[in-house]
C-alpha cells in the first residue's frame, strides 16, 4: 500500500479525525479547516512524524495541536473547529469585531496579570519516535523579562510533530508571547445576541480601564477569545480573552526594529 506524506499540520489533524476517529466530514467545520490550512501554509508551518507507538486518540490529537499552537474546539454551531495564528488576520482591524464598554459589555472587565509567566522556554523538537527522545532541545530566553522579574521562570514544550527549525521557533515564540510578563488575561460578559463570537476569534476591545502606558484605557485593543461560556441565568456569555497587542518595541541582534502594531507587521517580522 502506498501513501503520501502530509506536511500541513491542519491537514494532518483533519486526516486523523476522519480516518482514525471516525468522524463524518459534516461534523467538522469545513470553512474553518480550509482557512486554517491556508494560514498554516502562509506561515510556513511544516508537520512531520509518524504513529509508531501505541497511544490514545486524545493523546495523539493533543500532541498535534500543542506542536503548532492550534486552536481546537467545538464551535457555537456544534462542529469541530480549528484555528491557526495568522499575522494578516491580526493586523486587519477593519475585519475584526468590536467589544465596547459602552455598546455591548456588561459591567466591568477583569484584567489580570498572566499566571503562567515564562522567561525561559525549552522547546523540544525533531522527535525520534522509535527511540523516544528529542534531537533538538534549545532554550528561548527573554533576558529582559528575567531582569524585570528578578528570577528565571522556566517551562518546556514538546513539539512532537515538528522537525523544521523555523516551525519550532514559530511555536516556541507564540507560546512565550502568550506567557510573557506583559501578557494579560481579560474576562468580561456580553448579552446573548449582542455580537456573534466564537473561540479563536480576534476582537477589538475598547475599555476605559484597560491597562495602558498613557492611562487612557484601551481603544480597539487586540485580544483573542480563548473561552466562551453560556450563562442561562442572566442570558449572557462569559468570555475569557488574551491580550494580543505588541507590548513593546523589540530590537533584534542585527538592529532590526520590529513594528509596534500587528497592522504594520509583515510575515518576515
Amino acid at each position: 500500500v502506498r501513501g503520501f506524506a502530509i506536511d500541513n499540520p491542519i491537514e494532518m489533524l483533519e486526516h486523523f479525525l476522519l480516518n482514525f476517529c471516525e468522524y463524518a466530514s459534516d461534523e467538522l467545520d469545513a470553512a474553518a479547516f480550509t482557512s486554517a490550512k491556508s494560514a498554516a501554509t502562509h506561515s510556513g508551518l511544516l508537520s512531520a512524524g509518524a504513529m509508531v507507538n501505541q497511544r490514545s486518540r486524545a493523546e495523539f490529537i493533543d500532541q498535534i495541536i500543542n506542536s503548532f499552537m492550534i486552536d481546537f474546539f467545538v464551535s457555537a454551531a456544534g462542529k469541530i473547529s480549528v484555528g491557526v495564528f495568522d499575522i494578516e488576520a491580526m493586523g486587519d482591524v477593519a475585519a475584526q469585531k468590536n467589544l465596547d464598554n459602552v455598546a455591548n459589555l456588561l459591567g466591568d472587565c477583569e484584567i489580570r496579570m498572566n499566571r503562567d509567566m515564562i522567561s525561559t522556554l525549552q522547546y523540544n523538537y525533531n522527535f525520534d519516535f522509535a527511540r523516544q527522545f528529542f534531537f533538538n532541545q534549545p532554550d528561548l530566553v527573554v533576558a529582559q523579562s528575567e531582569t524585570n522579574i528578578g528570577m528565571i521562570l522556566r517551562d518546556n514544550v514538546n513539539l512532537f510533530f515538528v522537525e523544521n527549525q523555523a516551525t519550532a521557533e514559530y511555536s516556541a515564540r507564540l507560546r512565550q508571547f502568550l506567557s510573557d510578563e506583559f501578557a494579560h488575561n481579560v474576562s468580561c460578559k456580553i448579552p446573548i445576541g449582542a455580537i456573534d463570537l466564537d473561540v479563536g476569534q480576534i476582537v477589538n476591545v475598547t475599555y476605559f480601564a484597560g491597562i495602558s502606558s498613557d492611562g487612557l484605557g484601551w481603544t480597539q485593543n487586540v485580544c483573542k477569545v480563548f473561552d466562551l461560556v453560556l450563562d442561562l441565568d442572566d442570558l449572557s456569555y462569559s468570555i475569557l480573552m488574551a491580550d494580543m497587542r505588541i507590548r513593546q518595541m523589540v530590537v533584534l541582534g542585527d538592529e532590526t526594529v520590529l513594528p509596534a502594531t500587528w497592522a504594520a507587521a509583515t510575515l518576515a517580522d
